[in-house]
C-alpha cells in the first residue's frame, strides 16, 4: 500500500460505526434453517464487459444501481448519484455550463468546447456527449452501472475517470405500464410514465416514456422574487422500437428529447464581502437581473445485433444528436448593475461503433471494436460591465468571445479473457486512438479585463496507445481477487473560454496538451453467509501526467478568469468498499465507502509565474465519502410497509486548485428517509412519504469567489418533504 496512503488520518468515527453496524447486523443474523425460505441476495447482472455477467465474476470495480435503488434513495438525476455510490462526486450549480461530475477524484465540467469530459456517460451504449449529458432524467432507466477508473478497451469514447453506463427498460410482448406522480416542498411537481408492449407479437415491440420535473427553488431573491435560483421546469421524452427480423438478429431504434428552462444556482455573497449584508442569511440572495438557462437536446440511435455464425456476434450502434445550451448569469450577486455574463453553446455529434464479440466461453472470450465520433461545437460568450462597475473607465463595455471546434475521434480497441488454469484467468486489452480538433477563436477586448484576440485558427492532433493487463484469481466459488494495470488518455485542446490575460501567440499560448493516466488496481469480490453478505473492495493508485486542470485564476487587476492548464503530475491513492447484506428476510443494508487521496505532486506556476501548487489537493475530491442505507419491510393487513433510512458523509474539499481558505467546502452529513405502503399483485401500487435532509442541515456544495473576487457560497437544499404515488401494470 502506498506510503502516503498510510500517513493519512484514519476514517472518521461516524463512518466506522456505520459500516461496523452494517456488517455486524448481517453477520449476527440467524443462520437460515434447513428448508426455510432463502434470505440470499439476488445476483446482480451487469454489462460492464459488453455481455450479461454476474457482478461478482467481473474483474472491474463496478457498482450497479437498480431503478428500485434510485427510487428508494430519492435520486432523481445523476447529480445525486453519490448518495448511493460514494466514489461518484458531483454538484449542480446549473444544468448547462456548470454541470460537474467525476469519479475517483477526477472532476471537470465541459463548459468549454475545446475541452473534453473526463467521465463518459452512455445510454444503451450510446455516448451521451458533453456536460449536459449529466442532466438526463432517469425515468425509464432499468439499471445504472458505475465503472471506476480508465475505460478504454470496452467503451467507445476514451475516458480517464470512469463511465456511467445506463440501461433503459425494454418492452416485451406483454403489455406493461407504470406511472408516478410526486409533489413536495418548494413547489416540487414531478410526473413520469412508461408504456410498452407488442406491436407485432414476437417480432415488433415498442415503448415510450415521458417525464416532467418542476420546482420553485429554495433560494429567496429579495430584489427579484420572480427570479429564484434553482427553480426550473424540465421535460424528457423517449421512444423505442425493437424489431426482430429473424431468430438471430435484432434492431433497436430510439428517439429522445430533453428540454429544460430554469434559473441557475450561481451562489450568494458571504462575509467578508460587503455584498453579504444585502441579503443576510443562508439561501438568500439579492440580484436584479434575469438569470436563466435552457437546454435543448434531441437525438436518435439505431442499434443492430446479428449473429455471424460460430457464436460470433456483431453489434453496430449509430447515433446522431444535437444540443443547444443558453446561460445568462447575474454573477455579481447584488441589486446593482455591476456586470453580467451569458453564453450560448451548440453541439452536433455523430457516433458510430462496431463490435464483434466471441461466444461466451469459460476458456476464452474476446471483443474487437471500432469507434468513430465527429462533433461540431460553437460557442458565443459575452461579459458586460454595468454602471456600477468599480473601475469607472471600464463601465458599460462588452467583451465577446466567439469560438468553434470541429473534432474527430477514431479508435480501435480489443479486450479478452483467457482461462490459464481452473482458477486463474488473464485479462488483456489494447486501445489505439487518434483525435483531431480544428478551432477558430476571436475575442473583443475590455482594457485590463479581457484580452484582445484577433481571429485565429489552431489544430490539435493527438494519438495514443493504451493497454490493459490483468490477472483474476477465482479463489473459491464466492471469492475472487483481481489485479490489473491500465492506462487512460484525453486529448489536448484550446482554452476557448473568456480570456483575461493578454496573449502574444494565441495558437500556442491557449493550447493545452494531452493527458495520460496510469492506473494500478487490486480488488476482492466476495459473498458470505450463504450469499446473505456481499463485499467488494478495491485498492488503487492513479498517476496522471500533464493533468488538465480547469480553474479560476486570479489576475493582477484583482479579477479572476476561467482557464485550462496542464499540471505536471497528479497522484490519486484510493480505497473503495461496497457492501450489501440481508440481516433477515425483512432487513437489507447497502453501504459504500470511498477514500480518495488526490494530490498535485507537481503543479509549477499553477497560480501564475512563481506560484506553485505542489502538494495541493485536487478540486472537488473529498478525502472521505461514505453512504449507508437500511431498508425494512413488514406486512400490514395484506399490504407491505417498506421504510428506509439513508446516511451520507462528504468530507472537506476545495473548489479550486489553489486550495485557498475561501474555496474550502466544509464536510457535512445528511440523512434521508422514506416510508411507503405497497400493495397489489398484477397491479402493483405504492404511496410513499419521503424526506431529504431530514435534520435540515445547512451545508454548502460550492465555496468560491466570483469574477471580482467576492466570496460566494452555493448552499445545498434544506429539508424537503414530498409525497409520491406510483402504479405498475
Amino acid at each position: 500500500m502506498p506510503a502516503p496512503f498510510l500517513r493519512r488520518p484514519p476514517l472518521t468515527l461516524v463512518a466506522k460505526a456505520a459500516l461496523l453496524a452494517c456488517a455486524t447486523a448481517a453477520v449476527t443474523s440467524p443462520a437460515r434453517a434447513q428448508g426455510a425460505p432463502t434470505e440470499a441476495l439476488q445476483p446482480v447482472v451487469v454489462t460492464a464487459q459488453k455481455r450479461d455477467q454476474n457482478l461478482q465474476v467481473v474483474p472491474v470495480s463496478v457498482d450497479s444501481v437498480s431503478a428500485g435503488d434510485l427510487e428508494r434513495a430519492g435520486v432523481k438525476d445523476l447529480f445525486n448519484l453519490g448518495d448511493l455510490s460514494p466514489s461518484v462526486t458531483g454538484g449542480q450549480s446549473n444544468r448547462t455550463l456548470g454541470a460537474r461530475m467525476g469519479i475517483r477524484g477526477i472532476n471537470d465540467f465541459a463548459r468549454n468546447p475545446g475541452f473534453d469530459a473526463s467521465m463518459g456517460v452512455y445510454v444503451d451504449g450510446v455516448y451521451a456527449g458533453r456536460s449536459e449529458a449529466t442532466s438526463l432524467g432517469l425515468t425509464g432507466i432499468e439499471r445504472l452501472e458505475i465503472l471506476r477508473g480508465p475505460q478504454g478497451t470496452l467503451f467507445g469514447k476514451n475516458t480517464v475517470a470512469g463511465a456511467l453506463n445506463l440501461t433503459t427498460r425494454k418492452p416485451t410482448d406483454r403489455f406493461e405500464a407504470s406511472a408516478n406522480v410526486e409533489g413536495g416542498s418548494f413547489g416540487t411537481r414531478n410526473l413520469g410514465a412508461w408504456l410498452g408492449g407488442a406491436v407485432v407479437p414476437g417480432t415488433v415491440q415498442a415503448s415510450v416514456s415521458v417525464a416532467q420535473e418542476k420546482t420553485d427553488g429554495w433560494i429567496d431573491n429579495l430584489t427579484r422574487p420572480d427570479v429564484r435560483p434553482g427553480s426550473g421546469d424540465g421535460t424528457t421524452a423517449r421512444a423505442f422500437l425493437r424489431v426482430k427480423p429473424g431468430s438471430n438478429a435484432q434492431v433497436d431504434a430510439a428517439l429522445w428529447h430533453y428540454r429544460y428552462k430554469g434559473v441557475p444556482l450561481f451562489g450568494e455573497a458571504v462575509a467578508p464581502s460587503p455584498l453579504a449584508a444585502l441579503a443576510p442569511g443562508s439561501r438568500t440572495t439579492a440580484t436584479d437581473a434575469r438569470s436563466e438557462e435552457t437546454v435543448d437536446k434531441d437525438g436518435g440511435s439505431v442499434t443492430v445485433e446479428a449473429g455471424l455464425g460460430r457464436g460470433l456476434r456483431l453489434t453496430s450502434i449509430t447515433s446522431a444528436q444535437t444540443a443547444t445550451n443558453f446561460y445568462s448569469n447575474d454573477d455579481d450577486m447584488a441589486p446593482l448593475d455591476i456586470y453580467f455574463g451569458n453564453n450560448t453553446a451548440k453541439n452536433k455529434q455523430f457516433t458510430q461503433e462496431l463490435r464483434i464479440a466471441s461466444a461466451p466461453d469459460p476458456a476464452a472470450d474476446w471483443l474487437l471494436g471500432l469507434f468513430y465520433m465527429k462533433q461540431d461545437s460553437d460557442q458565443v460568450a459575452a461579459l458586460s460591465t454595468g454602471a456600477a462597475f468599480p473601475v469607472a473607465p471600464l463601465r458599460r463595455l462588452t467583451t465577446t468571445s466567439i469560438g468553434s471546434m470541429q473534432g474527430e475521434s477514431v479508435a480501435l480497441f480489443a479486450h479478452g479473457n483467457v482461462r490459464l488454469t481452473e482458477r486463474l484467468q488473464f485479462t488483456g486489452g489494447l486501445r489505439a486512438t487518434r483525435e483531431t480538433k480544428d478551432i477558430t477563436l476571436s475575442q473583443t477586448p475590455i482594457p485590463g479585463l479581457a484580452a484582445n484576440i484577433p481571429q485565429f485558427g489552431g489544430q490539435v492532433s493527438d494519438s495514443d496507445l493504451s493497454p490493459k493487463l490483468g490477472l483474476n484469481w477465482f479463489i473459491a466459488p464466492q471469492l475472487m481477487a483481481y489485479g490489473f494495470y491500465t492506462q487512460g488518455f484525453k486529448s489536448g485542446g484550446y482554452n476557448m473560454d473568456l480570456i483575461g490575460s493578454a496573449v502574444s501567440n494565441p495558437s500556442v499560448d491557449l493550447r493545452f496538451n494531452k493527458q495520460k493516466v496510469e492506473s494500478f488496481e487490486l480488488g476482492l469480490k466476495a459473498e458470505w453467509l450463504e450469499r446473505r453478505l456481499r463485499t467488494n473492495a478495491s485498492l488503487y493508485r492513479m498517476d496522471g501526467k500533464d493533468y488538465q486542470v480547469q480553474q479560476f485564476v486570479l489576475q493582477p487587476n484583482g479579477t479572476s478568469v476561467a482557464t485550462i492548464t496542464n499540471a505536471g503530475e497528479v497522484r490519486i491513492d484510493g480505497l473503495e468498499f461496497d457492501l450489501q447484506a440481508r440481516a433477515s428476510a425483512s432487513i437489507t443494508f447497502r453501504g459504500g465507502l470511498a477514500y480518495t487521496d488526490a494530490t498535485f505532486l507537481s503543479f509549477k506556476n499553477g497560480g501564475g509565474v512563481g506560484v506553485n501548487f505542489d502538494g495541493n489537493r485536487l478540486p472537488f475530491a473529498p478525502r472521505l465519502k461514505s453512504a449507508l442505507s437500511v431498508e425494512h419491510t413488514m406486512p400490514v393487513g395484506g399490504l407491505e410497509l417498506r421504510s428506509s433510512l439513508g446516511y451520507t458523509h462528504t468530507g472537506e474539499q476545495t473548489s479550486n486548485a489553489n486550495g485557498a481558505a475561501v474555496n474550502r467546502i466544509p464536510s457535512f452529513e445528511l440523512l434521508n428517509a422514506r416510508v411507503a405502503l405497497e400493495g397489489g399483485e398484477a397491479r402493483r401500487w405504492s404511496v410513499a412519504l419521503w424526506v431529504r435532509n431530514l435534520t435540515n442541515k445547512e451545508y454548502s456544495t460550492v465555496n468560491a469567489t466570483n469574477a471580482l473576487q467576492q466570496p460566494r457560497v452555493i448552499y445545498g437544499s434544506p429539508r424537503t418533504v414530498g409525497l409520491q404515488a406510483s402504479l405498475d401494470l
